[in-house]
């Protein structure tokens, strides 16, 4: 009989709840760490799952550690000091750091994680909230030979597609050029409607039009609707979206390619979040631009 890996989850929050979820469901041993949050870690318990009090305390006992963290910040207060992941894992164990993150970071997180007797992968999610609930997000993964050898069984187990893009920090890189396309095709929309709504076009007709042209994308099949509807149901937050063009900005600035499209994203969500629409849905930055401009989408 198969002996299924004890897994540590730090993170249980949009995402990272369906990742325990899954996980649990596929009969592992998952532990995670105490939130501030409540009712993901609570749902997860009552489920099967067993909680830390600390990040040391998850460490120390997990065999294959999974990330899912909200930032930079949050990326260097897990893994980093007497506290962290590296400290207290002991060798051998794998880590899946799930998080959209800074690949220079990555590989010097990778590189001391190696120093340790540890494996870590960067291993981004494509994908939203559902889909790691469902058991059905891809995954483009960065990491050695062995580590993504140690890694592939609890990827598998949570993920329907597993990529592996090359070394450490390529999982990332990967995951910043896709969002950077989605996030620019998402800006291009917002913008749109948001002209057609104060012409006084149809915006079912012309979601209409868009659908049966080469403006077609999946973007708009999400984002028209909620538009029409006034939805802005939190899946994923203006200031996440943000951190992630600005990372993408960063790595062309580092490698000297000129970003001018992507800068013009990177504007418009970092124009969003200073008008307060931070911690709301990423379909706010059409409200934020109705409101620029003079018109809205419903009440806000």
């Amino acid at each position: 009989m198969t002996v299924l890996q004890k897994i540590g989850l730090i993170g249980a929050g949009l995402m990272g709840k369906g990742i325990g979820k899954t996980l649990l469901e596929k009969g592992y041993s998952v532990t995670v760490v105490a939130h501030s949050d409540r009712g993901p870690i609570d749902d997860l318990i009552e489920r099967g799952a067993t909680e830390a009090a600390t990040v040391a305390e998850l460490a120390a006992d997990a065999q294959v550690i999974i990330t899912c963290l909200p930032s930079i910040l949050s990326v260097h207060a897990v893994f980093e000091g007497p506290d962290g992941i590296l400290e207290n894992a002991a060798s051998g164990t794998a880590i899946i750091d799930t998080t959209t993150s800074d690949p220079e970071l990555t590989k010097d997180l990778a590189a001391q994680a190696g120093e340790k007797g540890l494996l870590l992968v960067d291993a981004p999610l494509l994908g939203g909230p559902k889909m790691t609930w469902e058991g059905t997000i891809s995954i483009v993964v960065g990491g050695d030979d062995d580590a993504m050898a140690a890694c592939r069984g609890v990827l598998e187990a949570f993920a329907a597609n597993v990529f592996h893009a090359g070394g450490p920090g390529s999982g990332h890189i990967a995951k910043l050029i896709n969002n950077a396309v989605t996030l620019t095709n998402s800006a291009i929309l917002y913008e749109s409607f948001t002209v057609a709504q104060k012409m006084g076009v149809d915006l079912e007709t012309l979601y209409k039009v868009m659908d049966a042209s080469m403006a077609s994308s999946k973007r708009l099949h999400v984002i028209a609707p909620a538009l029409m509807k006034n939805d802005h149901t939190k899946t994923f937050a203006v200031s996440t979206a943000t951190k992630d063009v600005v990372l993408y900005s960063g790595v062309t600035t580092a490698l000297g390619v000129p970003s001018l499209v992507g800068d013009a994203t990177r504007a418009l969500y970092q124009l969003a979040c200073g008008m307060g629409y931070g911690d709301e849905n990423v379909t706010r930055i059409a409200t934020a631009l109705a409101k620029l401009g003079g018109t809205s989408f419903g009440d806000e």
